[in-house]
């Protein structure tokens, strides 16, 4: 998502987190209410229409049962009448419940109801029964046709129920549910803003500490309301975050101390050089050339130190991709190499597999180690190089590590007390550990089995099982840096 994205207008606008909680909350509401209340009515009238359509049925067969057809008598039709129950009131209107009588023409023997296309359907015979609703004025009239099914004496009973005040009732109902669904909205919606200040104040604290970090302010203690759910959740991440932002400030600070120290030392050395074949002229051939060679010799470990600080850097941003290869080849490819460059004697043990890595990385991680035993190893003694799944293990040797600062000779710049006459950068095994950390693996530091002098220098590209580890095996806690 780009940033573009992020910055187009949305349906909330620039609405905060607990106004679009509020909101969403209210016309959740709204919506369910106004949704059940349309439900509900449908069902009631449904249900009461139902209820008036059997009772409207029940009262035309009743009607027919008693033998009150519609009979036309001889010489013409007889005239509207009320008939048994009152069923039309004194304006004329029906009442309650009303009855009329058709002839088979459409003829009114009896009753006031007003005649329709259906109920002339019914009446002729085109249809046994039906039921519909008719508007007169400002009432509503529900009415069931009944064919009378008797060749003698055709026509229809019509018999008709008064609605209206029914109707009102569910429009009213209707108004209420859309009243109450409103409130209920309303009341969801200022009930969400209360309740929101409490739900997205992680995030505000969150947001607020971001704002601190981006404007340059110092970085905030670990922030209050780590828990299981999402927001406690999103409070964990950013602590972790600031425990890892103030790792990498405390070593972006150290790294340029370290960094500026160790560079002083070789420009110094370098500038006096300059400076001194500049300032004799007269200098013995031999002793401009010693001085120049001394001044090569500190460019190439100017240059090897500036390599060492922008790969250094550039920790965990590599290309690279990981893949499965035999890492018994790449040990072996490396060692040959060293062998012709260094001339050191290297003996060489190897396990077949496939290991998930990073060649690269891996070669160059080895290259640090092969470097280092080949400074501190007596120049008529053999490096030994072992490889085993995951595992490489270099042994020099050397005057060996004193227990005290094995803690430490994987720091960046660090050197022993036993390395401060050997130029270097301090940075080889910094670099080892940045490669085992990019991989998954780990690093550590163990004496010779055989009783030996030297050190085992070893790194993992991925976890070690446990079968495979050695005895004096102790691996050295990795903090991730970023």
């Amino acid at each position: 998502m780009t940033a573009s994205t992020l910055n187009r207008p949305t349906l909330w606008g620039h609405a905060s987190l607990r106004r679009r909680i509020a909101i969403s909350t209210g016309m959740i509401a709204v919506v369910l209410v106004l949704g059940f209340s349309a439900v509900v009515g449908s069902m009631l009238t449904s249900t009461i229409k139902s209820a008036i359509d059997a009772d409207l049925k029940a009262t035309a067969m009743m009607f027919l049962e008693r033998g009150e057809r519609p009979l036309l008598p001889p010489g013409g039709a007889a005239p509207a009448e009320a008939g048994p129950g009152g069923v039309v009131d004194r304006a004329g209107r029906p009442g309650p419940i009303s009855i009329q009588v058709l002839t088979s023409d459409g003829d009114v023997v009896r009753g006031s109801i007003p005649i329709t296309e259906e109920a002339l359907e019914v009446a002729s015979g085109a249809k046994a029964e039906s039921f519909e609703t008719i508007e007169t004025g400002d009432r509503y009239l529900r009415v069931y046709n009944a064919n009378n099914e008797d060749p003698l004496r055709p026509g229809s009973v019509r018999v008709a129920s008064d609605m209206t005040s029914t109707l009102d009732g569910l429009n009213q109902a209707r108004l209420f549910s859309l009243g109450t669904g409103l409130l209920a909205g309303l009341a969801a919606t200022i009930i969400a803003l209360m309740l929101g200040r409490h739900l997205v104040a992680p995030v505000a604290v969150v947001s607020d500490a971001v704002a601190n970090i981006r404007a340059g302010g110092s970085l905030p203690d670990r922030l209050e309301g780590e828990g299981p759910d999402e927001l406690g959740g999103l409070v964990f991440s950013f602590n972790e975050m600031l425990d890892d932002l103030r790792r990498s400030r405390e070593q972006q600070r150290r790294l340029v101390a370290d960094a500026s120290h160790e560079l002083r030392t070789p420009l110094t050395r370098l500038r006096l050089k300059i400076e001194f074949i500049h300032t004799e002229p007269q200098l013995p051939e031999v002793e401009r050339k010693r001085l120049i060679e001394g001044a090569v010799a500190d460019l190439s470990l100017l240059g090897d130190l500036v390599a060492e600080l922008l790969e250094l850097a550039a920790e965990g941003t590599s290309v690279e991709q990981s893949q499965p290869l035999q890492l018994a080849n790449v040990v072996s490819t490396e060692v040959d190499r060293f062998r012709t460059t260094s001339g050191r004697m290297v003996d060489l043990s190897t396990t077949p597999g496939l290991v998930q890595t990073r060649p690269r990385q891996v070669t160059r991680a080895l290259t640090n180690l092969l470097v280092n035993a080949d400074k501190y190893s007596p120049p008529e003694s053999a490096i030994a190089v072992f490889q085993r799944g995951c595992q490489i293990e270099v042994r020099d040797h050397g005057p060996g590590i004193p227990t005290e600062e094995r803690a430490r000779v994987f720091d960046r710049f660090y050197r022993g007390n036993n390395q401060r006459a050997i130029d270097g950068s301090g940075l080889g095994l910094a670099i080892v550990e940045s490669v085992a950390r990019v991989n998954g693996g780990t690093t550590w530091i163990r004496d010779p089995t055989d009783g030996g002098p030297g050190a085992v220098v070893g790194f993992s590209v991925g976890p070690i099982p446990s079968a495979d580890r050695e005895p004096s095996y102790r691996p050295r806690a990795i903090k991730r840096r970023y």
